[in-house]
């Protein structure tokens, strides 16, 4: 299971790769504001965990790109 949170001003988001009942590897992604109302959620299913942990590397890449720094 990989997870992992970044924070950029205000604005937080959280990724998380685990399996489901079904065999499913899901990445679970969720997004915030600390001074705000402002949030979402999106939830991605694979069938392997290597594409999952493709697809969270991808989102962490991301994060780095737009100046998220991750938080301990």
């Amino acid at each position: 299971m990989k997870q992992a949170v970044w924070q950029r001003g205000n604005r937080r988001y959280a990724a998380m790769v685990q399996q489901n009942l079904f065999g499913e590897w899901v990445l679970h992604r969720e997004w915030w504001g600390t001074a705000s109302h402002c949030h979402g959620r999106k939830t991605s299913r694979f069938t392997s965990y290597d594409a999952a942990a493709m697809a969270f590397t991808m989102v962490a890449n991301r994060r780095a790109s737009r100046g998220y720094q991750p938080l301990l």
